[in-house]
């Protein structure tokens, strides 16, 4: 490609997003950062463009397919897993380690989270969930933050459809080095079972 025109070697990025990069690099000195999807190969690359000498651009490309693939894979299957715990009896939670939800899915699905009008993100575990469960799982998250290791509890409440009981798991959320970031923790009702 040496002392060779770019878009005499490449016409089919004329016009595209790449061309309206390099351009305005070239015109407005200005560095840009996008990700572009090669129709040839079928790979994504990360394109960086940076002003240079006379006039000129300097670019770097970076293949992400692997990062891309693995998103969409994440992504997939975080979408089959929302799907899957919708029509589920099952409630899910994250608690930072001061005990305050970070996340929490499904509370439709525990019949005691119906007394919370707003979601429970940012309360502490005594503003989001009922007293006696609330005490129950403080102490267990706290347990399970020591140790490391989970914990798994029943606990039934009543409420004005009756008496509801709950298989409650707390587990550690750990980060990519395994340290313990916070709890996660899974309700679901097993009052039909019980």
């Amino acid at each position: 490609l040496i002392g060779k025109d770019f878009w005499q070697e490449f016409p089919e990025q004329v016009g595209t997003a790449t061309d309206i990069s390099f351009r305005r690099t070239v015109t407005h000195q200005e560095s840009l950062r996008f990700e572009y999807l090669d129709p040839k190969s079928d790979r994504w690359f990360e394109i960086a463009s940076y002003p240079s000498t006379e006039n000129g651009v300097s670019v770097f490309f970076r293949d992400i397919t692997n990062r891309k693939v693995n998103s969409e894979a994440l992504r997939l299957s975080e979408e089959r897993f929302r799907v899957a715990l919708k029509q589920s009896p099952i409630a899910v939670f994250n608690l930072d380690r001061e005990l305050r939800v970070t996340w929490i899915y499904n509370a439709q699905a525990a019949l005691v989270m119906d007394s919370i009008a707003s979601p429970a993100e940012g309360r502490s575990v005594a503003e989001a969930f009922p007293v006696g469960l609330a005490v129950r799982i403080a102490g267990a998250a706290q347990d399970v933050l020591r140790s490391g290791a989970g914990s798994r509890f029943y606990h039934t409440v009543d409420t004005e459809s009756g008496t509801r009981t709950y298989d409650v798991t707390i587990e550690p959320l750990r980060d990519a080095g395994s340290q313990v970031t916070g709890i996660t923790g899974a309700m679901i009702d097993i009052t039909a079972s019980k």
